[in-house]
């Protein structure tokens, strides 16, 4: 139960008691949201979004239409309420009122509405979704000679008893081991896929990468296609499947004793250069290889590097004929922006709150957090383009542009929020609105 009249005393000011209550009226914190919220208007994100779900409530006990739990769900995410649970207090939040088509007056779905929404998404619809962040991506991606796909797992540790969270000895832990796809040069999201915890890192892989060449290669035909790769990735079948759909591939190949034994000369030579020098020293070199599981020869590259604290020796295996080792490393390493943006989806979006009972309900969640992700980065790359946030995290937009408190009242013609005449960010809010090709003068 809500009490607003819940009234709490600080004493540190000699002169006069600090008393602070909930009464204050139609306030939020969050008002930020709106040059977000008029984005998604303007490229009908979350009204095509709605349309991939099927409602299956009778429609005479409907109260709350699914486009406005979608807002709802979503928003909260963005602004950093990732829990259903947020949404006893936000149903009344002003912004989140209005964000959704409503007045001041009115009420959004509480926390056991939204957590039924979440548990009645059946496997169909989670598939969908799914197609939807590449459909979105493909019919707003520029054409490009070269377009570039990360693939990457991360651990999802669960905690809560979740169905096919199970063990995985690698991480050592009870977990969901999700697949996330990026396009490596500009960040969107292409697609999301959740796997149980004990899954090897290509579970699935070879299915997502066949429809997501697929697409790319149907909608922007580019010369080339390149899968880049973690040890994940390291598998004859995933090699088969690239080079069937004709895409090129840079893969991280452990190593082994027959991989050592072939540079063993070359890592001689990087500590003897180390020894003359004290400098850190580092080579390249590449050579044709075949593995007993593998169909044929493939070439893979090789970067040495010593600097006195210890031998580093890494391979990667490539369909890449053309380009010198030290330039198929430098390509490959480029890969480690993709680690930032995972690190935006599960730190920034919460994106690992799968906390859920029902696998299919995790993976609707997990798609959730992956649509917030591509509306906000979306949004940076075009609203924000020009802007001190052009480049910045998820969480630095959320703290200079997203909370932002705002005092909300209703008249007959408007709703007007009244934003503090001392908030440090409102030149910066002007100019998003400007983007955004809204007269400010």
């Amino acid at each position: 139960m809500i009490n607003n009249n819940t009234q709490i005393c600080f004493s540190f000011q000699e002169k006069k008691t600090i008393s602070v209550n909930f009464t204050g009226g139609a306030i939020t914190s969050d008002a930020g949201l709106l040059p977000i919220r008029e984005f998604d208007e303007k490229i009908g994100f979350t009204q095509r979004l709605t349309e991939v779900i099927n409602d299956k409530r009778q429609p005479y006990l409907i109260h709350h239409e699914l486009t406005d739990l979608i807002r709802q769900r979503l928003y909260g995410i963005i602004a950093s309420y990732e829990d259903a649970n947020d949404s006893q207090y936000l149903r009344t939040d002003p912004v989140f009122l209005i964000l959704t088509g409503h007045t001041l007056s009115d009420s959004l779905a509480s926390q056991p509405t939204i957590s039924r929404f979440e548990t009645s998404i059946i496997a169909r619809e989670v598939v969908k979704l799914n197609r939807f962040l590449l459909i979105h991506y493909l019919e707003r991606a520029k054409k490009r000679r070269r377009v570039i796909i990360d693939v990457d797992s991360t651990d999802d540790p669960c905690h809560g008893g979740q169905q096919l969270a199970l063990f995985n000895g690698f991480y050592g832990q009870y977990m969901y081991h999700p697949l996330l796809f990026f396009d490596g040069t500009t960040g969107d999201l292409l697609g999301a896929r959740l796997r149980p915890g004990n899954v090897h890192g290509s579970h699935r892989l070879g299915v997502e990468l066949e429809r997501i060449v697929k697409g790319i290669q149907e909608h922007l035909h580019p010369k080339g296609i390149i899968l880049r790769s973690d040890a994940a990735g390291a598998s004859p079948h995933i090699y088969e499947i690239a080079e069937k759909s004709k895409a090129r591939y840079l893969i991280s190949l452990p190593a082994n004793s027959v991989l050592k034994h072939k540079v063993a000369k070359m890592v001689r030579r990087v500590k003897r250069g180390y020894k003359e020098t004290g400098e850190p020293a580092t080579q390249y070199t590449g050579f044709w290889y075949k593995a007993r599981s593998w169909d044929k020869r493939r070439r893979v590259v090789v970067k040495i590097e010593y600097d006195g604290t210890g031998l580093k020796e890494r391979f990667v295996v490539t369909s890449l004929r053309a380009g010198k080792a030290g330039e198929l490393f430098r390509l490959y390493g480029e890969r480690g922006q993709s680690e930032n943006w995972i690190k935006e989806f599960k730190n920034n979006l919460n994106g690992d709150r799968l906390s859920c009972h029902g696998y299919v309900a995790n993976a609707f969640r997990l798609l959730l957090f992956s649509c917030a992700y591509v509306l906000v980065h979306n949004f940076r790359a075009s609203v924000l383009k020009g802007t001190e946030l052009a480049r910045a995290t998820i969480e630095t937009i959320r703290l200079k542009l997203i909370k932002v408190g705002a005092l909300v009242k209703e008249t007959v013609r408007r709703l007007w929020f009244y934003l503090s005449s001392g908030w440090p960010f409102r030149p910066l809010f002007i100019q998003v609105c400007k983007n955004l090709g809204f007269d400010t003068s």
